[in-house]
């Protein structure tokens, strides 16, 4: 039952994988966002932020990148943890090919705080995770499965990157934990 008010929730603004009749519930059913669902669903006024923004873009965690930021997340109080979230989501559609023609662009999340979005070597990246399940795509908006969270401190401008490694994370050796930041 709670699966099923999760899949219904993400429905509002992800609910077409590759074909019109596939929805957000797969999304929900394979069980890499489960986590991210339950803190979109959980998490006091965050539904209702994402929610008032339509039609929108988000980026969702997958259980795995929730994982590798727990020490972070878990000691965040509900306040936090809607600005975290809020900031995985931006107003307007964008896929993938809007990114690609683009190749770096920096965008203003839900919360006003601004995200950078890079298109190198094939990867889509949202400051420094990298989009895994691209374009699932609804009238209402894009969800884009990410396999990072995007904390407080992780944006750089995009004439920050000529001369830094962020575009080639996906090609180095390292853990995910590694690279997640925290806001100083």
């Amino acid at each position: 039952m709670k699966l099923l008010i999760l899949a219904t929730t993400l429905s509002f603004f992800a609910a077409a994988v590759i074909t019109p009749t596939v929805t957000a519930d797969l999304v929900a059913e394979d069980g890499k966002y489960e986590k991210f669902l339950k803190v979109l669903s959980d998490t006091p006024g965050l539904l209702e932020t994402v929610s008032s923004n339509f039609p929108l873009t988000m980026f969702g965690p997958t259980d795995a990148a929730f994982d590798d930021a727990s020490d972070v997340v878990a000691g965040m109080s509900h306040s936090e943890l809607a600005m975290v979230f809020a900031n995985h989501a931006m107003a307007g559609v964008f896929t993938v090919e809007h990114f690609k023609a683009a190749g770096c662009s920096e965008l203003m999340s839900l919360t006003g705080g601004k995200v950078r979005m890079a298109y190198h070597n094939g990867n889509l990246m949202i400051n420094e995770a990298t989009v895994i399940q691209p374009d699932l795509i609804e009238n209402e908006g894009v969800f884009h499965g990410i396999d990072e969270v995007v904390l407080p401190g992780s944006f750089a401008p995009c004439s920050a990157l000529k001369n830094s490694s962020a575009l080639t994370k996906g090609t180095k050796k390292g853990t995910k934990k590694d690279s997640v930041r925290e806001e100083r």
